[in-house]
């Protein structure tokens, strides 16, 4: 009900009439009716569908391991692709944990036996996917850099994940402020923290593997896969790296995760 409310409010704002209102709600809805093994996604861990007893949550830092370990379920973030990079980061995805700016646009990196999940950080967000599934117009204004312009997922693929579970990054885990001075830029997790809080709604032991930045080379790869540089998410003024590193290290050390980083 939460989610529904989110969108209908959004739909408001956008000067939608009641009556398509009612029909894009009918159509989330229908994205919505899940199996039990995947309502837990959207409903924050309270869905009937049983826990997964080990999942991997893969990032995309340079230190990537490969999953050669048996395992449920792999989440992964974002664009970090598996086509060509099996030896280091495995073949298996679960679940895929993406915004507009971030989603694959290119086919060959489609599984079909993936579930990819929008993570909403603003009304756009969902605006977008609403124009994407139903064919219209995508607005680019409004977003860091040009979203993506077609979906290689299918409408089934699709899932919205509860606001809930990022407030629960933001709030509980980082203890973000809910109101940021207007001299500084709002901070929300990255995708990364997100997938992991995610995770430790759903299953009962988690395993890390690629969560690590190196800050003291700022001219070393950011990702395992593109030529990004640590300079580039040094400079992101939208991100508190600091408090998600104190946040790993003490997720780690108190082993609320297995943590398969190399050092």
């Amino acid at each position: 009900q939460a989610v529904y409310g989110y969108i209908d409010r959004i739909a408001q704002t956008q000067g939608v009439p009641v009556i398509q209102r009612w029909k894009i709600l009918e159509h989330i809805s229908k994205l919505m009716k899940m199996d039990e093994e995947f309502d837990v996604v959207l409903r924050g861990g309270e869905g009937k569908g049983p826990e997964h007893s080990s999942e991997n949550c893969d990032g995309n830092a340079r230190t990537a391991l490969g999953l050669h370990i048996l395992c449920f379920t792999t989440h992964r973030m974002n664009n970090g692709p598996v086509l060509g990079h099996e030896e280091e980061v495995g073949r298996r995805t679960t679940f895929r944990l993406f915004y507009p700016e971030s989603v694959f646009s290119d086919p060959s990196h489609n599984d079909p036996n993936t579930t990819a999940i929008l993570t909403a950080f603003k009304p756009l967000d969902l605006k977008w996917l609403w124009e994407l599934l139903t064919g219209g117009t995508i607005n680019t204004n409004g977003f860091w850099k040009k979203p993506a312009l077609n979906l290689i997922y299918k409408p089934y693929q699709i899932r919205v994940l509860d606001p809930f579970i990022i407030r629960t990054a933001a709030y509980e885990w980082l203890h973000f402020p809910k109101v940021f001075p207007k001299d500084q830029r709002p901070k929300h997790p990255t995708t990364g923290i997100i997938a992991i809080t995610l995770a430790f709604h759903i299953c009962h032991e988690v395993h890390l593997a690629g969560f690590k930045y190196n800050f003291s080379d700022l001219n070393s790869p950011l990702h395992y896969y593109g030529n990004a540089t640590m300079s580039l998410m040094n400079k992101n003024a939208y991100h508190n790296l600091t408090a998600e590193q104190l946040f790993l290290k003490d997720i780690t050390e108190k082993n609320f995760v297995i943590n398969l980083t190399q050092d």
